[in-house]
Order: structure tokens, then sequence, then C-alpha cells
């Protein structure tokens, strides 16, 4: 017999089912009567056996201390090569996935994503849901509870997740276990925001190549990425199209419109608006196709109004907000928000920047190129080599 919780008095309830009343009903003449009601009771439907509870958690606490998880274990769970006996009440007030499957004997996970390591791991937790999920595999836990439906442990890996105990690098790890999962997209954004110091590192990798449409577009998108210049986010994105074009080709308004042309060098802005992509090297005909596309033209002709802004006031958003009131009334602030702007001595193109003013001299792809290749090597360690601009306001010195 198994429970769905949700009546305030299931603790009554429970305590009434203890093991010892769990037994046979029938009297010990077992007379031809009190057979007749117990097998009535034994074919009833399912479904009368359950009662909606609400405040599941604290109930759980409370089946926990009857000891009736130990005593009532009545379902059987295959996953990989090992057998679990295990107690429906608890497999139910977690997981809406074996909810689902309530009066079922067995469940065989053998064909899930749920490894015999993992289960056992998540079931632990639930017999003691205030442990702590093992950091070194807490996305493996994070799907797997994704997976089963259990809302509590996916929400406590995801605060681990968010968590300054996990760096940028893990994140990423997690965007590209996720990267195929739709459901996750939620989960994406929200790693996403974490990724800023390490981005260059991670967007040269070949790692970034293989995440999704919806991952690459919302990373081109944050306002938390630390860079020399917008030109490296445009070739990152382009190389990620390239990887699979032309299959990548419907991505490529979506995911090139989130670079921000307001920060692009203007020299390479009027390059683009004269049809001109030579800078773009083995990436120019895919540049060619975005700047050929409906309304693209606009786009960057009007990062090029908005770049010279930047370059003539130093990013200075206020006095640009002044000078837009003469001009238009968009709001800058919606418009010209910059990314987290850094300094790397060994960067060949490197310039001197400020929090506000990226370096917005040109950066040829070949240039671009060189210098993800050092970022690749396995002893370069960006922590110490990038510099972010000091939020001060100084201005930037184009040299």
């Amino acid at each position: 017999m198994a429970y769905r919780w949700s009546d305030p008095s299931m603790l009554e309830i429970l305590e009434q089912f203890t093991p010892v009343s769990m037994a046979s009903k029938l009297c010990k003449e077992k007379c031809e009567e009190c057979v007749q009601e117990a097998t009535d009771d034994a074919n009833e439907d399912k479904d009368d056996d359950f009662v909606e509870v609400e405040n599941s958690m604290e109930l759980v606490e409370n089946f926990m201390q009857l000891g009736l998880a130990e005593s009532s274990m009545e379902i059987l769970v295959i996953a990989g090569e090992r057998h679990f006996a295990c107690s429906g009440l608890l497999l139910y007030a977690y997981s809406d996935f074996f909810k689902e499957r309530r009066g079922m004997c067995q469940v065989d996970l053998r064909k899930t994503p749920i490894t015999a390591q993992l289960f056992q791991e998540i079931y632990e937790w639930m017999l003691e849901p205030d442990k702590r999920p093992a950091l070194e595999n807490i996305t493996e836990i994070y799907l797997a509870a994704c997976y089963l439906q259990i809302k509590d442990l996916t929400e406590h890996c995801f605060l681990i997740l968010c968590s300054d105990n996990f760096c940028e690098l893990d994140a990423f790890d997690v965007l590209i276990l996720c990267r195929n999962i739709a459901e996750l997209g939620d989960v994406s954004l929200a790693l996403i925001r974490r990724i800023s110091k390490c981005a260059l590192v991670i967007m040269s990798s070949p790692h970034f190549l293989r995440l999704s449409e919806l991952q690459v577009s919302a990373l081109a998108e944050s306002n938390e990425l630390a860079v020399n210049s917008e030109c490296e986010v445009a070739f990152a994105v382009l190389r990620w199209l390239q990887q699979n074009w032309p299959e990548r080709r419907e991505s490529m308004v979506k995911v090139l419109s989130n670079v921000r042309y307001e920060y692009f060098p203007p020299l390479m802005l009027t390059k683009l608006i004269d049809a001109n992509c030579s800078d773009f090297g083995p990436l120019a005909d895919i540049m060619m196709s975005f700047i050929s596309a409906p309304s693209m033209k606009n786009l960057i002709e009007n990062g090029m109004f908005y770049a010279t802004l930047v370059l003539t006031t130093a990013g200075n958003i206020q006095q640009i907000e002044r000078t837009l009131k003469n001009f238009r009334s968009k709001d800058a602030k919606s418009t010209l928000v910059p990314r987290r702007w850094m300094r790397h001595e060994r960067c060949m193109y490197h310039r001197p920047i400020s929090a506000t003013c990226p370096n917005m001299r040109p950066v040829t792809f070949d240039q671009y190129n060189e210098y993800i290749e050092l970022l690749q090597k396995p002893d370069f360690d960006f922590e110490n080599e990038f510099e972010l601009a000091a939020v001060d306001g100084a201005e930037a010195k184009q040299n």
C-alpha cells in the first residue's frame, strides 16, 4: 500500500500503518467472511489507497522517524548492474518520476542516464535530505535529479551550481552537458551569467563549438564577458557558425545580432558598410552573408553611429545621453551596456582601456587566431594574467 502525501493528518495515518498493523487483518479462525473481506480490500483500485497531502518534506521527516523507510521496502529499482530495495512512500514523496509509476513493484532504470552510483547517492539523500551532494559530481546528480523530477534536490543542486564555490569552468562543463536538453534552458541562462573572467578561454576552446544556438546566443548577449575587444566576441560566434556551416545558417542572424557593434572598431564597421569583410579571414563569407541579410545593414550603420560616440566620449554614458538628446530619444543606457573590459599584456592587440570603453582599434582574424592559441596552452593561467578594468571612470587612451 502506498500514499501520496497531502492530508494534514498524514502522521496519524502513518502511525496506524506500522509494520505490525500492515500484517494480515484476518482473524485467527480465518472464516470465509474474513477471507472475502481481505480479498476485496486487496483488489480495490490503487488510487483509493492514495491521500493527497501538503507540506511533504515535514511529513517525510515524520515518516523517517517512524522507521517505515526501512521496514516497507516495496519497490525494486534496477540501476546499472545493481538492484535496490526501496520504500515506495519515500520515492513518491520526493520524485514525480516514481509517483507516475506508483503501483509498480519494479522500476528498471538501465536504459536511462541514471547509473547505479547516481541512484544510490540520490536515495541516500532522500533518506537524509540535509546531506550535501558531493561537489565533484554535482553536475551528474543535478541532471539525474532533473530526469527523476526531484524538485527539492534540483533546487538544492542549482544553488550549489550558482554559488561562489562553483567556478566558472565548472559552470561551462554543465553547459556542455545541458546543450541538448531543451528543458534545462533556464539552467543554461543562469550558468552563463557565472562566466566572466574565463570567457575568452572558453570561447576559444573546441568545446565552445559544441554549444547549442540558445547557449551561444545567450553567451554573446551577456554583460559579464571579460574581453579585450568586442571583435573577440564576433570572431568566437563566427567560429561557432563555421563549425557546422551551412547547417547553422539558420542561427546566423540570431547569434551575430548579439554582438555589440556599438563597441566595434569604427574602421572595421566602415569596411562592413562597404561590404568589405577582409579583416575576417576565413570567416569572411559568413560575415558577408550576415551583413547581406535584411535589416542587418541598418544594424551595422547604427553600430557605427554609437561606436563614434563611444570613442569620442571614452564611453561616458552621461555625455552620450546628452549628445543623443540632440539626435533621437533612444535610451543609450539600454543600448550602450559595456562588457567587463579587461587588460592582458600578452595580447598583441592590447590597448589601454577603462571600465566603460574597450580597445576599439581594428583586430584581424589572424591576430585573434594567434592569440587564442596562447589561451589554449595547458599552462595558461587566466586568473593571474587577466586584469579587469577598474570602475574608476577614467578615460581610455587609444594609443
